[in-house]
């Protein structure tokens, strides 16, 4: 496996797992999944947050069997 290989399938895995992650979260408006959750390259790696700027409520939710709690 080449350097270029392993590079396309680690933004493949983290790809999914953020898409997993986001379907996880709570979607009554859509605001929090669709625009507040993000996954950007940075310098270094990729940085997977919750921008609390958009969602500023997102660490208070409080619907059952779901939190954003650690996110």
């Amino acid at each position: 496996m080449t350097q270029e290989e392993f590079v396309l399938d680690l933004e493949g895995f983290l790809r999914t797992e953020y898409n997993i992650t986001r379907s996880d979260l709570p979607s009554d408006t859509g605001n929090l999944a669709d625009n507040a959750y993000k996954l950007s390259k940075t310098d270094t790696g990729y940085k997977i947050y919750l921008d609390m700027n958009v969602a500023p409520y997102a660490g208070y939710l409080d619907q059952p069997g779901r939190s954003t709690a650690g996110y």
